[in-house]
């Protein structure tokens, strides 16, 4: 049941907490507002209605004890004795009251002694009653002027409520005139009805201006609000346009980013493209005449046979040739790559390792953990040159002969390693380093969007590594 309850709760919180993200800003700050001045205002009104009340009957009573005061003072001398009141002055009373009635002041009245005891009463069967003094009564005993406006019936009052009329119970304490000391009370009963209506008519022009003055805070703060709102919203439509506009611009860096990197992976084709085309120009043109003038040569040579100085001439002439056309040869080996054209990255890997082995007669360990198998040329031949270069550069430079080759896939990138057995990289000048070297392969790397580091290795040689993008 609890769990329920609490699901319950939950739902309707969600809900509410949705809908109160959905409003705008001025009208959250409406309601707001509204939760705020609504109770404080009306606790304002009731406060001030109250006080209002309060104020117009203790100031109408207080004119009624006024003026009643002399006349009843008249008798303070017998009323202080004690004892029941005479006829005569029962009789005096009872003229007061006829008068008092006439100029609709007064419609009932009673002469109180302290005790509690009612020594004079409009009506004489009240009169030398003991009742318990009401709070007005008690108050009136303690010096000051008492008031009750259709207060809820007492024993004592309870024949002037047969009038049907609301009341207004003044209750004025009579004072020993040389003393000042309080001999009694002298309550008179006033009509209230015109009091009342004066009452509502106070009241109710209290609270419209109570209302107005919420009604008037309201729009004024309803107003900042909306003007808030208005504002705010204008800098978050602004705010959402320089995001949209920031969004464009930034996906059209990544348009010109990737046009950049496509530009460079076909800079690095195309520039494969040229050096077979001038691998292959040179086997197609040099290298051919060459392997002709060495044929010339050979005929020469035996038309030449008897003279043997010129015939050692023929022969040095053709030495030179052969290694000039095996330069051609190996260079234009180099230059074109025609085995990478449906490798994949493994395969580029053992070619490279492989023609190594073959030129240098050295030991070269191979790791490779490679997943892809549709890389592009730019990433196959970079691979390839990267692993040539820097295996010839070991050789040649460091004096290695142990060189390792490790080939990893991670993350989306290929993580390329060469290192060798050899001095390390801090002792061997940049200059002495022959072919692409390290500028040309980091020409390479930087051309495939890739990171290139050259250290020395923790137990010595150099450590070449390279990171590159697989797409």
């Amino acid at each position: 049941m609890i769990t329920g309850f609490r699901i319950v709760c939950g739902i309707m919180i969600n809900a509410l907490s949705h809908t109160w993200r959905s409003l705008s800003l001025s009208r959250q700050f409406a309601i707001v507002a509204i939760a705020v001045l609504l109770p404080g205002m009306t606790a304002t009104g009731f406060w001030i209605a109250q006080k209002f009340s309060e104020a117009l009957i203790r100031n109408t009573a207080e004119a009624i004890a006024i003026s009643m005061e002399s006349l009843v003072g008249q008798f303070a001398d017998e009323i202080e004795k004690g004892g029941p009141l005479s006829s005569a002055t029962k009789f005096r009373l009872d003229d007061l009251l006829l008068q008092a009635r006439k100029n609709k002041t007064v419609v009932s009245m009673k002469v109180w002694r302290a005790d509690g005891t009612i020594l004079y009463s409009s009506f004489p069967e009240m009169i030398g009653r003991r009742f318990e003094p009401s709070e007005s009564l008690a108050l009136a005993l303690r010096g000051s002027v008492g008031a009750e406006l259709d207060s809820e019936p007492h024993t004592e009052d309870a024949l002037e409520r047969k009038q049907a009329v609301p009341l207004l119970e003044v209750y004025t304490p009579l004072r020993n005139a040389k003393t000042d000391r309080i001999i009694g009370v002298a309550e008179f009963y006033a009509n209230g009805e015109q009091l009342s209506s004066d009452l509502r008519n106070a009241i109710t022009e209290s609270w419209l201006f109570v209302c107005a003055i919420a009604a008037l805070m309201a729009a004024l703060l309803s107003g900042i609000a909306v003007k808030g709102g208005n504002t705010i919203a204008t800098q978050q439509m602004q705010l959402r346009r320089q995001v949209d506009d920031l969004q464009s611009l930034l996906q059209s860096n990544e348009s010109l980013r990737e046009k950049l990197r496509l530009a460079n992976e076909n800079v690095s084709s195309i520039n494969e493209m040229v050096l077979q085309h001038v691998g292959a120009d040179l086997h197609d043109g040099p290298a051919q005449r060459l392997a002709y003038a060495i044929m010339r040569l050979s005929s020469l040579r035996r038309k030449l046979s008897k003279a043997s100085n010129a015939a050692q001439a023929v022969d040095d002439l053709k030495t030179i040739l052969l290694d000039t056309l095996g330069d051609v040869r190996r260079m234009c080996g180099g230059l074109t790559l025609p085995e990478l054209d449906n490798s994949t990255l493994s395969q580029a890997v053992e070619i490279a390792v492989t023609s190594h082995r073959e030129y240098t007669d050295t030991e070269v360990e191979t790791q490779i953990h490679v997943s892809t198998q549709t890389a592009s040329l730019a990433l196959r031949s970079c691979v390839y040159r990267l692993v040539q270069e820097g295996l010839n550069n070991a050789f040649k430079h460091a004096g290695a002969k142990l060189q390792k080759v490790s080939l990893f896939e991670n993350d989306g990138k290929i993580e390329l390693t060469i290192s060798d057995d050899g001095p390390g990289i801090s002792k061997i000048k940049q200059t002495s380093v022959k072919g692409l070297g390290l500028r040309g392969m980091q020409a390479r790397v930087d051309a495939l969007g890739g990171a290139l580091t050259v250290s020395k290795g923790k137990t010595g040689g150099t450590v070449l590594k390279a990171v590159l993008p697989v797409t």
